[in-house]
């Protein structure tokens, strides 16, 4: 029985992986340019599900390209593609303008170390369940924005944005909902860091009567080693995306909008700010990250006390120091702290004591010798009398 059961688990791994081999075995690299492929639209037709397409050089978009049924790489290389001025034209039976779109779920684009820039529309679009990953992208004057979040799952890995959108304006990533999409809401995933040299719209939530948005949903990848990835949270009222730091700086906010009436995802909490109240002297004020503790030391090290004789007797949570701060504990708001002082105690330099420390007891009797000038007035008038009784002495024998 046991050797049955033996070759039957056997026999089901070796199904397991047989099953597996192939699709590893299968993926493909394909070069464009190259011999056999010359442009990126036809490496991605060609492409089967998880096959890597390298761009070799600097290329031109004639047509825009979608990816459908399949997931694909596109390895940049450092490169750049630029859509061409016609490629809007180039297809009339598309609406889709963007230069590279993931259509419906089942789909997603990896794009790897790739400038795209020019596109008519967008540089890169997630579509109704669509899915994208940017690692290594930069992506710039594009007509529409940088990104298109249309209903679909777009991960941030290292994304840098230039200026995206027409005349002044700017929109990096928009998040929007189109009339034909049947997925609820945009999905947006922190997965690392987001850069931009534009403060305007670095996210945008669409705002045009046309787009159905109602709702979005934001995350975070955590499993970072590093600990240097940014951060995606929805600010307290619920209607727009803060970006931050892994120091929980803030970096961009998108625009607000009453078009969305749920979201998802942590709410945004300020770093708060330390106070301290030094006896006559100004508030010292300053930002720890979120959740962080403080230490006597670093308290100690926001006040100077040079030119005093004031030492810092402790921190207070009250006024009056009835209530000692603890130091152990997590800081999640603002919060104001009362330092004691106190006058230092008189220190005596060993080598130069004062008078005063140093004088006898008004009772202790002091045996010590006179040495001093009075004890030689003393002795030359002692010297003065007998000399005197002497010469009497001398006188009345000579009578």
């Amino acid at each position: 029985m046991k050797n049955t059961l033996k070759i039957a688990i056997f026999f089901a791994i070796m199904i397991a992986v047989l099953l597996v081999v192939p699709s590893i075995c299968n993926a493909a690299e394909i070069n464009v340019p190259s011999e056999e492929t010359e442009t990126l639209y036809d490496a991605v037709a060609k492409a089967s599900d998880g096959d890597t397409i390298n761009i070799t050089e600097d290329i031109t978009l004639e047509k825009a390209v979608e990816v459908s049924g399949k997931s694909i790489t596109i390895n940049g290389n450092h490169n750049t593609i630029t859509a061409d001025t016609n490629m809007a034209a180039a297809d009339p039976s598309s609406s889709n303008k963007s230069m590279l779109t993931a259509v419906n779920a089942g789909a997603k684009i990896t794009l790897k170390d790739v400038n795209l820039t020019g596109s008519p529309k967008y540089g890169v679009q997630a579509y109704n369940g669509g899915e994208v990953t940017l690692d290594g992208v930069n992506i710039y004057d594009c007509n529409f924005g940088g990104v298109l979040n249309n209903c679909g799952i777009v991960e941030i890995v290292d994304l840098t944005l230039g200026h995206n959108g027409k005349a002044e304006s700017n929109n990096g990533i928009e998040l929007g909902k189109g009339s034909a999409v049947t997925v609820e809401e945009p999905t947006l995933i922190m997965n690392g860091t987001l850069a931009s040299d534009q403060t305007e719209n670095v996210i945008y939530i669409a705002e045009d009567e046309a787009d159905k948005i109602s709702s979005f949903t934001v995350k975070n990848i955590y499993d970072d080693q590093s600990g240097e990835k940014d951060r995606l949270y929805v600010d307290k009222n619920g209607n727009k995306i803060i970006v931050t730091d892994s120091k929980n700086n803030l970096k961009f906010e998108s625009n607000a909008t009453d078009k969305v009436s749920s979201v998802g995802g942590d709410i945004y909490i300020p770093n708060p700010t330390v106070t301290i109240e030094v006896p006559n002297m100004p508030s010292i004020s300053f930002e720890i990250p979120v959740g962080g503790t403080l230490t006597k030391e670093q308290l100690e090290s926001k006040i100077d006390l040079s030119g005093t004789n004031l030492v810092i007797d402790g921190f207070f949570i009250d006024e009056e120091f009835k209530d000692e701060f603890d130091f152990g504990g997590e800081i999640q708001s603002n919060i104001t702290l009362y330092a004691k002082l106190s006058e230092a105690p008189e220190t005596v330099d060993p080598e130069n004591p004062s008078d005063e420390e140093n004088k006898p007891a008004e009772d202790e009797k002091d045996d010590t010798p006179k040495t001093g000038v009075s004890s030689y007035i003393g002795i030359a008038g002692a010297i003065a009398v007998i000399s005197l009784a002497t010469i009497v002495v001398i006188k009345k024998k000579n009578a």
